[in-house]
């Protein structure tokens, strides 16, 4: 250490090579090609080509045969991202047609439950990069779905509340896992969090980091947290810089 100490103490020093020394480190860090902006563009598009390639080659032959050996049933033009998904445990995976999981996303199956779980997603549904996944029993994602990236989902807390039962390394009792269902036509947000039993009606909204702990009535829009109904989501959106008090929404979605 003590010559590491010496070597750097002569570097940071007036002696004229130290000065040449630094002059050479700021030219290389700062170094820029004097490229011609065409010549620029030209390397810019043989990158992207190439990365598209690579990309395709990563999808069309790793990531989506793998992530289609954990499925049970997958429909017509599915499709993955470039990266495989992590899919840990034991449990019943189905996908319907014209759907993609894109990114890299999580797929957890609960090995303390006694029944098979069950992660299906309906048709023409898109899933965005790193949303997770954890299942006991069942969670059902519909038609037509929107998620944002980063969406949480769970349908039990994993382990019993009853500290007793957890220091026991019992298994989840049946009134601790409640099957999440995502409706048809739902939209979600990023970084929402939908915790056991909610249930999403048709055509709802979920905003952006929202915390969905009870039922979301069909073609409402939910927000904040805990998440509740702020608006119809067939209403017209708010005037900018307007502060309107929540609509109150009937559990049918129509507004009073």
């Amino acid at each position: 250490m003590s010559v590491v100490r010496s070597l750097v103490r002569y570097l940071r020093s007036d002696a004229p090579i130290a000065r040449r020394a630094r002059r050479l480190v700021r030219a290389v860090r700062t170094a820029s090609l004097p490229l011609p902006l065409p010549v620029a563009r030209i390397i810019r598009l043989a990158y992207v080509a190439a990365r598209s390639l690579v990309y395709w080659v990563r999808r069309t032959f790793i990531a989506e045969p793998v992530f289609k050996g954990y499925c049970a049933r997958v429909g017509r033009d599915f499709h993955t991202g470039v990266f495989v998904h992590f899919v840990d445990g034991v449990g019943r995976i189905e996908v319907g047609s014209h759907s993609r999981i894109d990114g890299k996303c999580s797929i957890l199956f609960s090995w303390s439950s006694d029944t098979t779980p069950e992660f299906l997603v309906g048709d023409r549904t898109h899933i965005g990069h790193g949303c997770h996944f954890s299942i006991s029993r069942r969670i059902r994602i519909g038609n037509d779905v929107l998620f944002a990236s980063n969406v949480r989902i769970m349908d039990s807390a994993a382990h019993p509340t009853d500290p007793a039962r957890r220091l026991r390394g019992e298994h989840l009792p049946a009134e601790e896992i409640r099957e999440v269902s995502i409706g048809d036509n739902v939209w979600v947000g990023p970084d929402v969090t939908i915790l056991p039993g909610v249930r999403i009606g048709d055509g709802a909204v979920i905003a952006a980091g929202a915390v969905v702990t009870r039922d979301v009535p069909a073609a409402t829009i939910a927000a904040g947290v805990p998440a509740r109904v702020v608006r119809s989501a067939h209403d017209a959106p708010p005037a900018a810089h307007a502060s309107p008090a929540p609509a109150t929404i009937t559990a049918d979605g129509a507004s009073p």
